[in-house]
């Protein structure tokens, strides 16, 4: 018998903003770069300042993830974020810093959780999760109407009024993290 940890972890989840006609669809596949050194990723229209190589490849495809990872997604796409690791005391949720600005926004943002089954997917050198080719499909797919409670779910969520001076500050004190969007 499966025990519920082991059930979570064989499906991915993608969110995508609900269109304004509150009605899902079936996430398209994109062609992406990926790094050779495994770095990034991303759509070549959204790959801004980082590095291209001729190493790089190009594959079509759809990114998910595990729930943990895919929650900060679940905000619009134009939000810019921090993450930090987990620390002791915090029951497994890393820190979530995001742009006090945007927190009214988040409120009045409407998400759809595209579920997948894990076997479509393969782990890419950077933790995502990457499923090859055009015809993947959803199991499932759920509305949700408040992206914070989905971020609160399985992050310490903390809005920052200077986003990119948490960026800088962390870059000086050498604190690991993750950072989605521009800066500086």
């Amino acid at each position: 018998m499966k025990s519920f940890k082991q059930y979570i972890s064989e499906e991915k989840i993608r969110y995508d903003s609900l269109p304004a006609d509150g009605v899902p669809f079936v996430p398209r596949s994109h062609e992406y770069r990926f790094s050779a050194d495994g770095t990034g990723s991303g759509r070549e229209s959204t790959w801004g300042d980082f590095p291209k190589s001729p190493n790089d490849t190009l594959k079509t495809g759809l990114f998910a993830a595990e729930p943990k990872h895919a929650a900060p997604y679940s905000m619009p796409r134009d939000i810019r974020w921090l993450r930090t690791d987990a620390k002791k005391g915090s029951k497994g949720r890393s820190k979530l810093f995001i742009s006090s600005d945007h927190y009214k926004r988040l409120l009045k943002h409407r998400t759809v959780a595209s579920h997948y089954d894990d076997k479509d997917f393969s782990q890419t050198g950077r933790g995502e999760h990457f499923a090859s080719g055009e015809n993947v499909r959803p199991t499932k797919q759920v509305i949700h109407n408040d992206p914070l409670a989905i971020l609160r779910m399985h992050h310490i969520v903390r809005p920052v009024r200077n986003l990119d001076a948490k960026k800088k500050s962390f870059i000086a004190n050498d604190v690991p993290h993750e950072a989605e969007g521009q800066f500086f």
